[in-house]
């Protein structure tokens, strides 16, 4: 990803989540769908059980991890950030800090 100033390469979590955010209506993805669709880990609805309970905080944890990193990564581009959406989701926020010409390169998909 680059503009005019500032370039980064996402790799692997971190491209797939900045796709789905980029796609996602309004930009914002909820964790079922970042989970599932980011981390290829679906959350599990039954938490009758602690091993399915474990399960869940440990894919939550790759989830905030991958958002953490992500964020790390775009701190460049000051007009994208990322925030908590209500506790149930994430949006990527995109602002018109500068002109900016933010893209996505062809290479992308070699990542993916």
């Amino acid at each position: 990803m680059k503009d005019r100033d500032h370039k980064v390469f996402l790799a692997r979590n971190r491209l797939r989540a900045f796709i789905c955010f980029w796609e996602a209506p309004d930009h914002t993805v909820s964790y079922p769908v970042f989970c599932n669709d980011v981390l290829g880990r679906p959350l599990s609805e039954d938490e009758s059980t602690e091993e399915n309970r474990q399960l869940n905080r440990a894919i939550k944890k790759s989830m905030t991890q991958t958002i953490m990193r992500l964020r790390e990564d775009l701190m460049t581009f000051p007009e994208l950030s990322i925030e908590n959406a209500s506790g149930l989701s994430y949006r990527l926020n995109i602002g018109t800090v500068r002109e900016s010409n933010v893209g996505l390169s062809e290479c992308e998909s070699d990542v993916l």
